[in-house]
């Protein structure tokens, strides 16, 4: 990782890190839920799994004790501190479980078809499609899973309007935010292409929690942070947007530290390679999703090939 991409790495995510469990808002019980969602999702264990954007091992923790072997990627010093402090609280996990301290952009640290599943959460949007698609076609074996991991809000939820509200306001200044949805269905569309016979795994909700929240620490939340919308931004430009979107939470909420009910789902969604007897079709006939293949590839007729279930 070059110093450049250090640095940033840091200035995004090192400085958070200590904050980052509880900003992000997973329910308690979501890293072993997710994992059992995976478990179930494959039928026979997780295998070898890799995870991108280790973070501070908190989904982490939940995958590696349901495999073989578990290998995080994390580019933050930061977080791979915490990640360390996790796992060292699962002892049991010691032997089948290691971090590394590397730039997703750059070659992955596992060997040529290695790996069972690899897993991102809210992070692949910071890397490059191309280089995803081609890293995870050389180390995953036939019949291994891409899978993405997010957290859902409701159209009503006070997080998603105002990052509606955010986007809004720096498109109009002529910024593009990052849209990490849309970045992850470019690079599902990528590695589905590249493998004729892959197989679609639906979006499916694995768990789903209801709370309170204000719209008030949320936008303090973002006073904090070094970013926007994954977009570095001169200071007094991030205080005048800031400004901005709080204004029209004032007039769309009124009280800003008053709480509102929330729902929200973690939401998993991916494809799989074919396994060793599978015959190759091709992949844009189905089992490639409309809403996908609209905005990134050619219309297809879903009535053509029906897509398959689960796999």
């Amino acid at each position: 990782m070059s110093n450049s991409a250090d640095e940033l790495s840091e200035r995004l995510y090192g400085s958070q890190a200590a904050a980052f469990d509880a900003r992000r808002g997973l329910a308690d019980v979501a890293p072993e839920s997710i994992a059992r969602a995976l478990v179930q999702l494959r039928g026979d264990g997780l295998g070898r799994v890799l995870e991108l954007g280790a973070g501070t091992g908190e989904i982490g923790a939940g995958l590696a004790k349901h495999a073989a072997h578990y290998v995080g990627l994390e580019s933050s010093l930061g977080m791979a501190e915490r990640w360390r402090d996790r796992f060292a609280a699962h002892p049991d996990l010691g032997d089948r479980s290691e971090l590394q301290v590397r730039d997703g952009n750059l070659q992955w640290p596992v060997e040529r078809a290695s790996v069972d599943l690899v897993f991102a959460s809210r992070s692949v949007h910071w890397l490059d499609p191309g280089h995803v698609r081609d890293e995870f076609m050389r180390v995953g074996r036939p019949g291994a899973c891409f899978v993405l991991g997010r957290v859902v809000r409701g159209a009503s939820h006070p997080r998603r309007w105002l990052r509606q509200r955010l986007h809004d306001a720096l498109r109009r200044r002529g910024f593009t935010p990052k849209d990490g949805p849309r970045r992850a269905g470019e690079l599902l569309f990528e590695i589905a292409r590249e493998a004729p016979g892959s197989r679609w795994i639906p979006r499916q909700a694995v768990l789903e929690w209801n709370f309170a929240a204000a719209p008030s620490p949320i936008l303090e939340g973002w006073r904090d942070k070094p970013s926007l919308a994954g977009l570095e931004l001169p200071e007094r430009l991030r205080e005048e947007v800031l400004d901005e979107v709080t204004t029209l939470a004032n007039q769309r909420f009124g009280a800003l530290e008053t709480e509102l009910a929330c729902g929200e789902h973690y939401a998993i969604e991916g494809v799989q390679l074919p396994p060793v007897d599978a015959r190759p079709e091709p992949v844009l006939r189905a089992p490639f999703p409309l809403r996908l293949a609209s905005r990134f590839g050619p219309e297809i007729d879903p009535s053509d090939n029906p897509p398959p279930g689960n796999s």
